[in-house]
Parts: C-alpha cells; sequence; structure tokens
C-alpha cells in the first residue's frame, strides 16, 4: 500500500538506502581490473575467430602482476594481420581454432618461407602452466637426424634412405642427413643423437603423412614439406578446470590466472570483479535486490529533487 511521506524525512530515507544499495556495489567491486584485459567480443586475426578463453593482454588482479583473463598457455598476439600461439619454444601461426572440439591449429613460421626442403630448428615445448597437449589420435612426427656421422662398425641407415636436402646446421657439414617418420625410422635403438650434431621431432597432423618414408624418393626429396605446412594440432584441456572457474562462467564471467596458472578471480563485465561469481555479492545475496534498491533511491532521489511536495513512498 502506498504511504505518503513528508518531504522534511526524505533524506534520511534516501541515506539509509543510497547506503545500502552502495555497499553491495562496494563489496563487490572495490576490486576491480582492467576490463580491456578480457575478450568479451570475438574479433577476427589472420582469417581466424579469437574468443575467449584465449587471451591477448596481460595486467594486475588482486595483487598478482602479469594475471591474464583466460586460460594458461592460451596467449595470442596478432601481429601483421597475422595471429599467433605464444609457446615456450617461440610464436606458432594459428591457421584454425575449433572451439567445439577444443583444438588450434598451429604452423611453425619457419617452415612457410618457400624453401623446397623446409625444417624446424627446434622442438615445440610447452610452458609448465599450459593447458594445452597433442590429441593422441591426431599428432605424429617427423624426425630431422642432420650432419650424422656412423662408425663403421655400427649399423646405420643406407646411404639411399639419405635425404638429397642440403640443410645448413650451422657448420660445415660433413655427414649424412635423414628425414623420417617416426614410425619409420630405422634401428630405433640407436642411439641417433650420438651420431648425429642435431636431431629434431617436428609434431604434424596423422591424417596427412605419406605410409613409408623410408622407400618413397619423394618423401626424403623434400615431399615432407607439405606435412610441415599442414602443421599440427594441439587441445586444451578443460578437465583441469576448477569449480570455482566453471561456477564463475555459468555466471557469464571468465576466469582470470596468475602467472603461475593458479586460477585468481572471477572476472565480469564492466571491470568488475565477481564475488564469487557474477551474480552474488560476498553474502551470497543476487546482484539483482541489489540493483532494485539503486533503482528505487534514484527514482526517490529525482522526486525529491523535483518537489518539496509530500511524495509517495512504495513499501518494499
Amino acid at each position: 500500500m502506498d504511504l505518503l511521506l513528508p518531504h522534511h524525512r526524505l533524506p534520511l530515507l534516501l541515506a539509509i538506502l543510497v547506503a545500502a544499495s552502495s555497499h553491495g556495489a562496494s563489496s563487490s567491486g572495490d576490486d576491480g581490473y582492467d576490463a580491456s584485459m578480457c575478450v568479451r567480443q570475438p574479433y577476427t586475426c589472420g582469417g581466424v575467430s579469437i574468443k575467449y578463453p584465449f587471451y591477448s593482454r596481460t595486467g594486475a588482479l588482486l595483487g598478482n602482476s602479469s594475471s591474464y583473463c583466460g586460460y594458461p598457455g592460451l596467449e595470442i598476439q596478432c601481429e601483421e594481420g597475422q595471429a599467433f600461439l605464444e609457446l615456450q619454444s617461440g610464436n606458432y601461426t594459428i591457421s584454425r581454432i575449433d572451439y567445439n572440439d577444443l583444438t588450434v591449429r598451429l604452423v611453425d613460421p619457419e617452415v612457410l618461407d618457400g624453401r623446397s626442403c623446409p625444417r624446424a630448428d627446434h622442438n615445440v615445448t610447452f610452458r609448465n602452466v599450459s593447458w594445452l597437449y597433442y590429441p593422441s589420435t591426431t599428432v605424429d612426427y617427423v624426425l630431422f637426424f642432420l650432419n650424422c656421422n656412423f662408425l663403421s662398425d655400427l649399423s646405420r641407415p643406407s646411404n639411399s634412405n639419405s635425404t638429397a636436402c642440403k640443410f645448413d646446421v650451422g657448420q660445415e657439414s660433413t655427414g649424412m642427413s635423414f628425414v623420417f617418420l617416426e614410425q619409420d625410422v630405422p634401428y630405433p635403438n640407436t642411439n641417433w643423437w650420438w651420431w648425429c650434431s642435431d636431431v629434431i621431432k617436428v609434431p604434424v597432423l596423422k591424417s596427412g603423412l605419406l605410409s613409408d618414408s623410408r622407400n618413397d624418393p619423394t618423401w626424403k626429396n623434400g615431399g615432407y614439406g607439405s606435412s610441415l605446412r599442414d602443421g599440427f594440432q594441439l587441445a586444451w584441456n578443460q578437465s583441469q578446470k576448477l569449480q570455482a572457474c566453471h561456477q564463475c562462467e555459468q555466471s557469464e564471467g571468465q576466469c582470470g590466472y596468475n602467472q603461475t596458472g593458479a586460477f585468481v578471480a572471477c572476472l565480469c563485465s564492466g571491470g568488475r570483479v565477481g564475488h564469487p561469481n557474477c551474480t552474488t555479492d560476498p553474502s551470497g545475496k543476487p546482484l539483482a535486490a541489489l540493483v532494485l534498491v539503486s533503482q528505487i533511491a534514484a527514482g526517490i532521489a529525482g522526486c525529491f529533487a523535483s518537489t518539496h511536495r509530500t511524495v509517495p513512498f512504495f513499501s518494499l
């Protein structure tokens, strides 16, 4: 039922309501963050759609420097119109992201320079905090054995198995070089790392491989390059997500992690940190109730500002 409240009582009522609404707001919003850390709207870079849980910026979050809004290991850089995923071993060109399968396809930029005999000069490595892994059903490996010199009494591949490609190994090459699929490496118990100046293991897509690298002259003469240029696939592991992160995402928030990969907070729109998610305040009360109180306070303030007559007061 509507009540009439004399205008001289309004300042006290207004103060009470504003205090109630501001208390809820300050409890959930004092610990803010730079909202630009989060990707709220998808954007396109290099023909690839980029959205959460990938991220491109880091910042301070609740006292944690170099924190980010996304999953560990999914940092993307967009440079000169091309998207790169930053791994421990370097930046890799992104050719595709499948958000349904939770996979990303990558290519080492070193193999895209047009050489007829491409090769990477390092193995692919992840940071310790990364959630990325190789899906076992899609990955295989190409191995490069460079500048190999064997003892005469050591069983070794025949010269016919060596590649005709000439690789720059940073020193005068006096030995043979080989390129094999992992399952085609002859004498797998041989310590190739001892006899070759460099051994590099490169992930590739299993679906794009030839059946036998040892007996295919095309493969040994640069044909393996098509597999390298097709890239390889990684997936991100949702099973590592804590329940707190899951609840945050259910409330339309995004998960914030620190540089050691530990969950820090639920990041809501507008630079607000959720406690514990984006729909409740620290006491567990729905934020919708606080919004209603704030709206009522604003309405009463408007009425009081426009007139000095007695105004209606609506009971809650």
